[in-house]
C-alpha cells in the first residue's frame, strides 16, 4: 500500500475512533443522568436535563375580611424553592407570581404550584380541570379536602388542639395539559393542603422524593408520560409550639409524620392503601 493509501486508512480509522468515543460519551452521560433520576424527577416529569423549572405560589388577599397569612405557606414556598435550586441549579429555576403565571399559563412548562386553591389561582385552575375527582371545599370557615373517587365521598378535616393544627391533609397532583397553539404538552405539579401544615407536608413529601431512587416506589416508577396522578397525604405535627413556630428553612422538621392515604391514576382510579 502506497503512502497516500496508508494516510487515507489512518484518517478513516481515526474518524471512526472519534465517532465511537463520542457515542460512548453520550451513552455514559445518559446512564449517569438516568441513575441520578429520583422519585421527584419521575413524578414531576422534570428530568435532570430540563431547561427551565417554574415555581408559583398563592397570594393572600388584602381585604379587611381576608384570612391572615400563616407562616406555613411561606415555609412551604421556601422549602420548594430550596429543593429546586438543589436539584437543578440557579440558572434553571424561575419564580413566577400568580399574576405572571396566569398571564403565561398556556406557555409555561415544568410548573410547580404551591398552596391551595383559595389563594393560588394556578392551583385552582389545575384542580378544576383535573380528571381525578378530589377537591377543596369550605366548611364552617375551614377548608376541607373531599375525595369523590368512591361511592361514599371521604371528607378530610384539620384536627386542632388549643387552636393549633395537629393533623392535616394535603394532595400532590401531577399531570399535563395541551395548548391549541402548538399542541405541545406542558407538565405541572400541585402541592396543596387544607392548612399551611398540610401544604408544608406536601412539599416535604416532594422534597423527600428528590433524594430517593425510583425502585423505592413502584407506583411512581410505573407512571406513564403525561399521565395524571395524585397522592393524598395525612400530615401530623407533634412540635411543642405547634406548626406556627416552624422556621422557613429547608430542613424537614423531625416533628412531622407524613402518611400516604391514597394513590390515584386518572386512567385507572383505584385506591391503594399504605405508605
Amino acid at each position: 500500500m502506497d503512502e497516500l493509501g496508508s494516510g487515507i486508512v489512518i484518517n478513516i480509522l481515526s474518524s471512526a475512533l472519534w465517532v465511537l468515543g463520542g457515542v460512548l460519551l453520550v451513552k455514559l452521560y445518559s446512564v449517569y443522568i438516568t441513575r441520578r433520576e429520583t422519585l421527584f424527577n419521575r413524578f414531576a416529569q422534570m428530568p435532570q436535563g430540563v431547561k427551565l423549572v417554574h415555581l408559583t405560589y398563592g397570594l393572600i388577599g388584602t381585604e379587611a375580611n381576608a384570612r391572615t397569612a400563616e407562616e406555613g405557606d411561606v415555609s412551604a414556598i421556601c422549602s420548594a424553592l430550596s429543593m429546586l435550586l438543589d436539584r437543578f441549579g440557579t440558572k434553571k429555576v424561575s419564580v413566577l407570581s400568580p399574576t405572571v403565571a396566569l398571564s403565561e399559563f398556556g406557555a409555561v412548562d415544568n410548573l410547580i404550584s404551591v398552596s391551595g386553591p383559595v389563594w393560588n389561582p394556578i392551583t385552582r385552575t389545575l384542580l378544576d380541570a383535573s380528571p381525578i375527582p378530589v377537591s377543596f371545599k369550605e366548611d364552617g370557615g375551614d377548608d376541607v379536602l373531599i375525595d369523590h373517587v368512591h361511592v361514599s365521598p371521604k371528607i378530610y378535616k384539620t384536627r386542632r388542639e388549643s387552636n393549633i393544627p395537629r393533623e392535616c391533609y394535603a394532595l400532590v397532583y401531577r399531570g399535563s395539559w395541551e395548548t391549541s397553539a402548538d399542541g405541545k404538552k406542558r407538565h405541572f405539579v400541585v402541592a396543596a393542603g387544607i392548612s399551611p401544615l398540610g401544604t408544608y407536608g406536601a412539599v416535604t413529601w416532594l422534597r423527600k422524593g428528590s433524594t430517593q431512587r425510583l425502585k423505592k416506589n413502584p407506583f411512581i416508577k410505573g407512571l406513564k408520560k403525561d399521565e395524571h396522578a395524585m397522592v393524598i397525604l395525612r400530615v401530623r405535627d407533634s412540635s411543642p409550639a405547634g406548626f406556627q413556630a416552624y422556621s422557613a428553612g429547608p430542613t424537614s422538621p423531625g416533628f412531622l409524620i407524613i402518611d400516604t392515604l391514597a394513590r390515584y391514576r386518572a386512567s385507572d382510579i383505584k385506591l391503594e392503601l399504605g405508605g
